[in-house]
């Protein structure tokens, strides 16, 4: 990134592992814009079929994807991007639509946004942890439907390393109203070395503001 004729580097390590294994870089399609405060950078990476997006506002790099029918995740959709009458408007790589760019539509022209958050590594001297509950800190009861389904959240974690996961566990997001309600995934087992992992792809707004977990130490 150039800032008063210096430049500065805005990738990390991971991320350049990441563009490394691509098997090429040349196509690469980059696009900027700016939504609600935040600059974002965005990389397709049309072989590899990636996009990687930088928010320049908070330093993180982010993944986007969209799913095909059969729940298969794609780059992006968007290749190009304008701000035309009013709107930031994306066109699609693959049939040419234009679509608006609109934070208070939940689907990719009707289909799910997947949503995914993983977190550090869970470590105490490689010691065993027993984990009592995890909390997630999310926006609930913005379902407008009061006959539909509430929306669920995931849970998965893996005890390897990363290497594996389980079967995910889930709870539901708060149906119509239910603002204040506490997400908690209990009895989770116990591990030396835990990665939790988030999921949800609800077609309403939503927001993770934190996670926690209560744990134990033991002694070996």
């Amino acid at each position: 990134m150039g800032s008063n004729y210096n430049v500065t580097r805005i990738s990390t390590h991971a991320i350049e592992h990441e563009f490394s294994t691509y098997a090429a870089l040349s196509d690469a399609i980059g696009y900027v814009y700016q939504e609600e405060g935040h600059m974002f950078y965005v990389l397709n990476f049309p072989t590899a079929d990636r996009t990687w997006v930088y928010d320049i506002s908070s330093q993180l790099w982010h993944e986007r994807v969209w799913l095909d029918s059969n729940g298969i995740e794609h780059r992006h959709r968007s290749n190009v991007f304008a701000y035309a009458y009013g709107s930031y408007v994306v066109g699609d790589w693959s049939n040419g639509n234009l679509y608006a760019l609109d934070q208070n539509n939940y689907t990719d022209n009707g289909t799910p946004i997947k949503r995914v958050r993983s977190f550090p590594h869970v470590v105490n001297e490689l010691k065993r942890i027993i984990y009592r509950k995890f909390i997630a800190d999310m926006q609930t009861g913005a379902q407008t439907d009061p006959n539909a389904d509430p929306p669920i959240l995931s849970l998965r974690w893996s005890d390897d390393r990363g290497a594996s996961w389980g079967n995910a566990i889930t709870q539901p997001l708060g149906a119509v109203g239910q603002f204040l309600q506490s997400i908690q995934f209990r009895r989770l087992g116990m591990s030396r070395d835990r990665i939790f992992e988030l999921s949800w792809s609800s077609p309403v707004m939503t927001a993770l503001n934190g996670a926690y977990a209560d744990v134990e130490a033991s002694a070996s």
